[in-house]
């Protein structure tokens, strides 16, 4: 399948680290050929999962590495996040409560510490 456009990035697990990716991110999203709201959720995901990494992730003060890809495809994106951390498989949990009013939410699968998510349709 065709690729528009893809990029990665490189990051110590410290949350300045993160910010300062996560602005790059926004300026990358805004060149892509994609909706203001996918470019911001991309952007928020990016940014949350990100932040989950640093604080759960790890249990040393050490620093270590996170590197995330982004790819834009015609149809679909996808997100490839790889770290050192403790593993986390989502389906191992219950789903979180949620009630009517709150947004859609995504999910990712994380296997041998990676995950990728693509948005919907």
């Amino acid at each position: 399948m065709e690729q528009i456009a893809e990029k990665s990035w490189q990051i110590a697990n410290r949350l300045p680290a993160m910010a300062d990716a996560a602005r790059e991110v926004f300026d990358w999203l805004a060149g892509q050929p994609l909706p203001s709201r996918v470019k911001y959720s991309v952007g928020l995901a990016i940014e949350e999962l990100a932040t989950n990494m640093i604080k759960y992730g790890y249990d040393d003060d050490a620093e270590h590495l996170i590197r995330f890809t982004i790819s834009v495809h015609p149809d679909h994106l996808k997100i490839v996040f790889e770290d050192d951390g403790h593993p986390f498989d989502p389906t191992r949990y219950p789903p979180p409560m949620s009630n009517a009013s709150s947004a859609p939410r995504a999910s990712a699968v994380s296997a041998s510490n990676s995950s990728a998510a693509s948005p919907p349709g």
